[in-house]
């Protein structure tokens, strides 16, 4: 029987779960970039990964009080770069600049941690 209660995460694991999915975006945008430097193209399936990591990222993130307070500028960047339809090289370059920058404010926030 569900007691209605809704428990908050653990801190430590939200940092954890946190910093796993920034490596993982980390990770995808080394090969995105990768791939741009050999083939001087964009193929959307190695810009999925990319795509989907940081939205999950930011998804994850953005709801947090602090973020949302500290960072409105750089949230209502992120949210027009995750609408754009285009894949193409100033999207890719766009979302790079982006991700470090929300990088940056996590850090600044204390939620991500992987530099401490």
């Amino acid at each position: 029987m569900t007691t209605g209660i809704v428990q908050q995460q653990d801190h430590r694991r939200y940092t954890a779960d946190v910093d796993e999915l920034y490596s993982l975006t980390s990770g995808a945008l080394a090969e995105l970039l990768t791939y741009m430097l050999l083939k001087n193209s964009v193929h959307k399936q190695v810009f999925a990964p990319f795509f989907r990591y940081f939205a999950d990222l930011f998804f994850q993130t953005s709801k947090v009080k602090h973020m949302r307070e500290a960072e409105p500028a750089l949230i209502e960047g992120i949210k027009n770069w995750l609408s754009m339809q285009n894949i193409d090289r100033k999207r890719v370059e766009r979302g790079q600049e982006l991700f470090e920058a929300w990088g940056v404010a996590l850090e600044k926030q204390g939620i991500h941690t992987l530099t401490k």
